[in-house]
């Protein structure tokens, strides 16, 4: 047998929730660049395509690596559709 028939992977995805938000700007604090983001788009990747580097480890909220705390307005968990 080859190493292919003794590798097993195993991929995880989150499945995001259809209530999706409606968007709006986000003002990076570290960086003070601000960004327009649409309701599909994470703020991990809207921070991302602006050339922010950001914590993660997962990219889907689980390992925690990428929470920051949020100094105004609210933001919906992809996870939950919880608004917070």
């Amino acid at each position: 047998a080859g190493v292919e028939d003794n590798l097993h992977t195993e991929r995880f995805v989150i499945a995001r929730t259809d209530k999706g938000g409606e968007g709006g700007t986000v003002t990076f604090a570290v960086s003070d660049k601000t960004v327009d983001a649409d309701g599909a788009t994470t703020l991990l990747e809207a921070g991302e395509q602006a050339g922010i580097q950001m914590p993660f480890g997962c990219r889907m909220g689980i390992c925690q690596s990428c929470v920051l705390p949020l100094e105004s307005g609210h933001v919906r968990d992809i996870r939950s559709g919880d608004e917070h």
